[in-house]
């Protein structure tokens, strides 16, 4: 289908430029751009027939009334546009067919040209409006649909019964708004590309991939998404300069219901808001889940259980240096040379604090589990609570 208001602006630029009168009929052969407005909206038998026919090209040397053709007033040369293989009209010259012939080729070539590419960027659109909806209703919508979803997904073909990974891409730093509308384009040429994967484009910052996956092997799993995300950052580093971009990868266990993807990206969400000063760009939800789960813990559960040992940190150190110590050795998995280079602080620095906090607490981290279980509560409790008066 010809959009009309590119028919007619393409006219008006021709006219500018050539003095031959032209038309541009659409698939049911009605003119709906002219160099002259007049006839806008006339049938023409000519380009009607072309069409059905498939004729790619017709010339009329002069006008025999026994075979005159309605819509058709002057000699000239009509010609079918394409748009690959479809027929989506016709593009009409009035005037001598010998000396327009050249031209003709040449006005066809450029207005297909100039049709392809807005049919392209329509193609486009409809993908990234397609994308919109199935990323809302998957993770978004109240109430959650699971027949709408379904609905949507189905519509792209992609199946229900599908094993895949929650992929969270995070972009920080300086980058153009666009750049995940050219990560999902390119994603297909990725040789871990399947067809069962979902690529949806949460807002400018944030892509969410799941990724298909026959079969789901713990041994195996952490290596795996190490290749997979160094392939995505070669696709992201081919498509701009990664000065002053940061690229952040945060993954959960596969899911198979299309309902448990949302439960999957508010994990990956929480997350990402939480883990994003490390060196280490790739992030599986596991190694952080006892700190999610504190996070989501009421304050008047946690109260009871942390506000005493609060008091004695705040009363005997400063809060912002206790948090910024534990959030960094959470980050690190405990290892302090990991630790000490997060903080920027001398590794007998970081010693010091520690040796601090086991002491107030009572409490050894590094060597008992539970505690340092405990320690990681507290520290989220004293980041999401002030001091109780």
């Amino acid at each position: 289908m010809i959009d009309v208001e590119i028919a007619q602006n393409f006219i008006q630029k021709m006219q500018r430029q050539i003095d031959v009168p032209i038309n541009i009929m659409n698939e049911k052969g009605i003119i709906i751009a002219s160099s002259s407005p007049e006839r806008v909206g006339d049938f023409h038998q000519l380009a009607y027939d072309m069409i059905v026919s498939r004729q790619s090209i017709s010339i009329t040397e002069n006008l025999d009334e026994g075979k005159a053709m309605y819509g058709v007033l002057k000699p000239g040369i009509n010609m079918l546009l394409q748009d690959g293989t479809e027929i989506s009209g016709v593009l009409g010259l009035s005037g001598s067919p010998a000396e327009n012939i050249k031209l003709a080729k040449l006005i066809k070539f450029s207005l297909e040209t100039l049709l392809e590419a807005d049919s392209r960027q329509r193609s486009v659109i409809r993908e990234q409006q397609a994308n919109s909806k199935l990323c809302n209703a998957l993770l978004f919508e109240q109430p959650i649909n699971p027949s709408r979803i379904s609905r949507l997904a189905k519509e792209r073909g992609f199946h229900s019964n599908t094993l895949r990974i929650p992929i969270l891409v995070k972009l920080r730093g300086e980058y153009d708004n666009d750049l995940l509308d050219h990560v999902i384009t390119g994603y297909a040429s990725l040789k871990e590309h399947q067809s069962q994967d979902m690529i949806l484009k949460v807002d400018a910052t944030n892509l969410l991939i799941l990724k298909s996956l026959k079969q789901f092997d713990p041994s195996y799993f952490d290596d795996d998404m190490k290749e997979f995300c160094a392939s995505l950052d070669a696709l992201i580093t081919s498509l701009c300069d990664l000065k002053g971009l940061l690229v952040y990868y945060y993954y959960s266990a596969p899911c198979q219901d299309f309902n448990d993807f949302r439960n999957s990206y508010q994990c990956l969400h929480w997350l990402s808001c939480h883990i994003q000063d490390a060196a280490e760009r790739i992030h599986p939800f596991r190694q952080h889940l006892i700190s999610y789960l504190f996070s989501m813990s009421p304050a008047a559960q946690l109260e009871p259980v942390f506000e005493k040992y609060a008091a004695v940190i705040r009363e005997h150190m400063a809060e912002e240096v206790f948090l910024t110590t534990i959030r960094a050795l959470i980050i690190c998995d405990m290892n302090l040379a990991a630790t000490a280079q997060q903080l920027y602080i001398h590794k007998n620095t970081l010693n010091a604090r520690i040796k601090k906090i086991k002491t107030l607490l009572g409490i050894d981290p590094f060597f008992n589990v539970k505690d340092a279980i405990f320690l990681i509560g507290l520290f989220h409790y004293m980041e999401g609570h002030a001091p109780v008066a």
